[in-house]
């Protein structure tokens, strides 16, 4: 009954029926880069961003596979590194890399090449703290007022 029914249906909604192929991250990647550099001034960072994070991580694994919690040890394992001047990476650091991992599942399922859930939606993105509360200390003070004193551009 079932081979009769298949012969019987026109091969469009046969297409429709059958499972998307799996894709992996680097795929998507390929497919993001040129809508990237023709649509974001930022091209470069997200460029930077993938080769130096999220390639090394997630670029041989399949879309489908990668679970909240794989993003989650990411995120830790990105405060327990340190970026090339010896610092811990910031949290507006790790929170690019979840965006832009974020905005290529996004974009996977607007164009057709995924059509799971993005699991970076079920992660908390670290807070930013960009208030910075330093103060210059008496030496500083005195020697950036030499230098204002001194300046040639005085208006």
């Amino acid at each position: 009954m079932k081979v009769r029914l298949k012969l019987m249906l026109p091969k469009k909604y046969l297409i429709l029926n059958q499972k998307k192929q799996a894709i992996k991250l680097c795929n998507v990647w390929k497919e993001y880069q040129p809508w990237d550099r023709g649509n974001k001034k930022t091209w470069k960072n997200d460029f930077y961003n993938y080769n130096k994070h999220l390639k090394p991580v997630f670029a041989d694994k399949l879309l489908d596979t990668i679970s909240p919690f794989d993003i989650e040890k990411f995120i830790i394992s990105m405060k327990k590194g340190k970026n090339a001047r010896g610092k811990s990476y910031s949290n507006a650091s790790i929170r690019h890399q979840v965006i832009l991992l974020s905005r290529l599942y996004s974009l996977a399922n607007k164009w057709g090449l995924h059509s799971g859930e993005n699991p970076c939606q079920k992660v908390k993105k670290p807070k930013l703290n960009n208030q910075i509360t330093e103060f210059l200390n008496d030496d500083e003070l005195i020697r950036l007022m030499e230098i204002l004193k001194n300046w040639p551009d005085k208006m």
